[in-house]
């Protein structure tokens, strides 16, 4: 069971800081200089909130660093990916909160089941209107 992504927590973006390595010689990092060349600008202004910063590294392989203001880090490698691939996981570690998944509450058990039975998505509502 997967959740939906949490991109602000009480109107704070959780991303502070997103960080791209990449390698000038590397074919590896063919895509990662296509995204600076091309999608960066624009995600960085479609994302004022985030401090984007770029740095080469020779013989590396290429990669995002997302710092969280709960003071936690998360990398992908994002080597032979191209540059919308690149957007894309950029896009996903923006999405995160930084923080480890963990279960909110345990399921619901029930010691008696319902007397109006299971729900069916056939059922018609019109029959149940109100009428005041």
């Amino acid at each position: 069971r997967q959740q939906a992504p949490v991109m602000c927590s009480k109107g704070v973006w959780q991303l502070k800081q997103l960080t791209v390595r990449f390698c000038a010689h590397s074919g590896g990092s063919a895509g990662t200089r296509e995204f600076l060349r091309t999608e960066l600008a624009a995600f960085a202004e479609a994302n004022p909130q985030l401090e984007v910063a770029a740095e080469g590294r020779s013989n590396r392989p290429a990669l995002l660093r997302g710092k969280y203001v709960c003071g936690s880090e998360r990398q992908v490698e994002v080597s032979n990916m191209s540059a919308s691939e690149v957007l894309a996981a950029a896009s996903a570690l923006r999405d995160q909160t930084g923080r480890k998944v963990t279960r909110v509450r345990e399921n619901v058990k029930s010691s008696s089941p319902s007397i109006q039975g299971m729900w069916d998505p056939t059922t018609q509502f019109d029959a149940f209107a109100i009428r005041v």
